[in-house]
């Protein structure tokens, strides 16, 4: 399971999937979703250069403009921090018995994330 995630530094507002693969095919899920409900909004989304953001099939709707940062530069992209609180608040010297416990913590602490715009913000 994979979790694609954006996040508006300037408001603090978090849009997340949660995909099987992370491959082209569930990128092009993500953004037509994410651009769906932000139809009204044009979006610049910082993106590490995965190959699934930078695939040849990605399809990127009209109001999605990606920003690939440079390679080994992980601190440039904004999301970086939210992996990193999640996986210290929520995922933490865990053990988890099956794949579906590990889904519903990563579920909830998306929606935790949702909640805390204030932090969310830069």
């Amino acid at each position: 399971m994979y979790a694609y995630t954006a996040v508006c530094p300037e408001n603090g507002e978090t849009f997340s999937l949660i995909m099987p693969y992370a491959n082209t095919e569930s990128m092009n899920i993500f953004s037509a979703k994410f651009s769906e409900q932000y139809k009204n909004y044009r979006i610049i989304l910082t993106m590490d250069r995965a190959g699934c953001h930078k695939s040849n099939d990605l399809e990127l709707p009209l109001n999605i403009q990606p920003l690939l940062i440079p390679p080994h530069s992980p601190e440039l992209d904004p999301i970086e921090h939210i992996w990193d609180y999640i996986r210290e608040e929520f995922f933490n010297n865990h053990a988890f018995g099956s794949l579906i416990y590990v889904i519903d913590k990563l579920c909830n602490s998306l929606i935790h994330i949702h909640s805390i715009k204030e932090k969310v913000k830069i």
